[in-house]
């Protein structure tokens, strides 16, 4: 098949789409790795206020039961702000994903653009070159007929 190659004139645009996909994917990843961390915080806070009730059987003088629940309430005060956290950090999550949808959507169009552009400039050369064989064929001397009679003895 003859003709030109193609060249799709929106390469630049496709490939900052390209890029912008990359980056909304790492933002998303990095998304999930603060949600998880987060996640271990309020595990790791939990744990340490369960294990402050704990109190056990020995007596204790109100000074250490004062010192007791003041501990307590810094562990709470953890606890709520680990859990203010994986709030934030979800909220970021679902953004950073709609991000992502949304890019992906973007490269998608073009992609799409340039499949129909490329389907387009395959059907022009396909019509050039049949026309180009027509014109061939039709201009091409055609043979005289051939006659069954023996030719002409001298």
């Amino acid at each position: 098949m003859s003709g030109s190659s193609f060249r799709f004139e929106l390469a630049p645009v496709l490939q900052l789409r390209e890029r912008a996909v990359e980056v909304a994917q790492n933002v998303l990843a990095q998304a999930i790795q603060t949600r998880k961390a987060s996640e271990a915080r309020v595990r790791s806070a939990t744990a340490s206020l369960d294990a402050s009730l704990d109190v056990g059987s020995e007596p204790r003088t109100v000074h250490q039961l004062g010192g007791a629940a003041a501990h307590r309430e810094g562990l709470a005060r953890a606890l709520t702000e680990a859990i203010r956290d994986i709030e934030l950090s979800q909220a970021a999550e679902a953004n950073a994903r709609r991000q992502l949808g949304e890019a992906m959507r973007e490269r998608e169009a073009l992609v799409t653009l340039r499949a129909e552009a490329v389907d387009l400039h395959r059907t022009e050369v396909l019509r050039s070159e049949t026309a180009r064989l027509d014109d061939l064929v039709t201009s091409r001397p055609r043979p005289a007929p051939r006659t069954s009679a023996p030719p002409p003895q001298a």
